[in-house]
């Protein structure tokens, strides 16, 4: 709501950038992002603007470009489940498969076991985003108090 107003106000105590994820927090995660804000603030201050909300791809990014003249775009939940995202091209399923296995590493080198088996669950649910019963598959991986049987649960519906 008052988005060009804090960007006028940061711009003058010195800032070098600002990032604008326009949504408000009683929006929370629903309906588009309004890009709108963002052009607002581009169009207000004269240092770059980086524009955030509803990118999960190389396309939408150039979109939100395009729509905002934004000087550059974050993509934060729109990496959930597809890291991969920042490559701006289409990855190869067994290049996606490396990528969970090392993140699935990772996790269990730089976590205590209980707090592996919570985020491996989190993450390997993100990554079943767009599998043929999902919802199902995500209900098992919740279910599961194994790290083994965790992956073993993924790597059958993969």
């Amino acid at each position: 709501m008052n988005a060009v107003e804090i960007a006028r106000i940061a711009e003058s105590e010195g800032v070098d950038a600002i990032t604008v994820h326009p949504r408000t927090r009683s929006q929370q995660f629903g309906g588009m992002a309004p890009w709108d804000i963002i052009a607002s603030v581009v169009d207000a201050v004269a240092i770059p603007v980086i524009g955030n909300g509803d990118v999960r791809s190389a396309a939408d990014a150039r979109a939100m470009v395009a729509a905002t003249r934004c000087a550059a775009v974050m993509i934060g939940r729109g990496a959930f489940g597809a890291p991969w995202v920042f490559r701006g091209s289409e990855t190869p399923r067994e290049e996606r498969a490396r990528i969970i296995r090392r993140h699935d590493e990772l996790i269990q080198a730089l976590l205590l076991p209980r707090t592996a088996l919570i985020q491996l669950k989190k993450h390997l649910a993100w990554y079943a985003h767009g599998f043929p019963h999902a919802a199902r598959l995500r209900e098992e991986l919740f279910r599961t108090q194994e790290l083994a049987e965790v992956r073993e649960i993924f790597w059958s519906a993969w």
